[in-house]
């Protein structure tokens, strides 16, 4: 097996800052897992529902951003926040802003809740320049936003399409919207990646 670099430095800090309840992480050295499937799983009051993001780089850190009831700010916040070293790939690294809904898209919703998880992103580079004196943390990486709605929508064509923001989406206010009906979804649709194979 041909080892690997060692993951962005700015990924295992992430998991320094975070309790390990919040997250999922994987720093492989083997040619041989050189992807990952990641299941996102979310519920409302009736049902619970989930989507596979498959062909995900080896080196991740997955944040599942259930923390409403820890913080004391009335606004919410998307669901997942996707953290990649993509160097490997020959892709740029990136943080991926990610709220699920299991039926249709509400744009200005959506917006308020990806915008609330990147607040929490900006807290910790707070946190990271302060009580770990690292002042460039997550500086290289590059902003994508991403809602996957229709989850399990008989509606939907099973295949999962995009309906691609204006450009690149990587503000809140022009995030992809991915209608996938419980298939799966990949890595390079979240980051507008279309020269990489599906």
């Amino acid at each position: 097996m041909t080892p690997l670099p060692h993951p962005h430095p700015d990924l295992p800090l992430i998991t320094n800052i975070f309790k390990a309840e919040f997250i999922n992480a994987s720093y492989t050295s083997s040619l041989n897992d050189k992807y990952v499937n990641l299941t996102l799983s979310e519920s409302n009051s009736c049902h619970q529902y989930s989507v596979n993001i498959v062909k995900v780089p080896h080196n991740y850190v997955l944040i599942k951003s259930d923390l409403d009831k820890y913080l004391p700010f009335k606004e919410k916040h998307a669901d997942y926040c996707l953290i990649v070293d993509g160097t490997d790939m020959n892709i740029s690294n990136c943080i991926i802003y990610i709220e699920l809904k299991r039926g249709g898209a509400n744009k200005i919703e959506v917006s308020k809740q990806l915008k609330g998880l990147k607040c929490l992103i900006e807290y910790c580079k707070i946190v990271a320049k302060e009580c770990y004196n690292q002042k460039n943390f997550l500086s290289s990486f590059q902003e994508y936003y991403v809602c996957i709605n229709h989850i399990e929508s008989s509606r939907v064509h099973k295949r999962a399409t995009s309906m691609r923001a204006l450009g690149v989406n990587d503000t809140p206010n022009n995030f992809l919207s991915i209608a996938c009906s419980g298939s799966s979804v990949n890595f390079n649709q979240c980051i507008n990646n279309y020269s990489m194979p599906f």
